[in-house]
């Protein structure tokens, strides 16, 4: 009675789980790739968009709060390839930070484009906090704040 190796119970003429695969070429150089990975990162965000270090999310509430939301286009593209340098190299960058700072950068962008020119920057912004002011002004039957 012939026994069966692994190859023939996962129907694969290739794998066979009890053979170990050879040493890597790199040898104990391959300690080295996160390594190379973080400088490549450093010098893209340093270099390129300084706003992209960090997490993602405090970095999109600071632009929101005291930069009226103004993110640079070239945070999306520094972002993707820090983050991907990043992963493919063995360092964990967080499951929604960069996500939310690229689409962040991507929708500040996209919100600059149709800008008209009678506007200012952050008319939009003031006139809503004065209309949301005199909803509540009525609604609690007290004067509208004067500036």
């Amino acid at each position: 009675m012939s026994r069966q190796t692994c190859a023939e119970e996962r129907f694969s003429a290739l794998y066979d789980a009890r053979v170990y695969d050879p040493a890597s070429v790199w040898g104990a150089g391959v300690i080295l790739v996160p390594v190379i990975g973080g400088l490549g990162v450093v010098f893209l965000v340093s270099k390129f968009a300084p706003e992209a270090r960090g997490r993602g999310v405090p970095e999109v509430m600071h632009a929101v709060f005291y930069r009226d939301g103004k993110i640079r286009p070239i945070v999306a593209v520094v972002k993707s390839l820090a983050s991907a340098l990043s992963i493919g190299t063995g360092a964990a960058v967080g499951r929604e930070g960069p996500i939310v700072q690229i689409g962040a950068s991507l929708g500040s962008t996209a919100s600059g484009i149709p800008r008209s020119r009678t506007s200012s920057p952050g008319a939009w912004s003031r006139d809503r906090f004065d209309a949301d002011d005199r909803d509540c002004s009525a609604q609690h039957r007290r004067p509208p704040r004067v500036e």
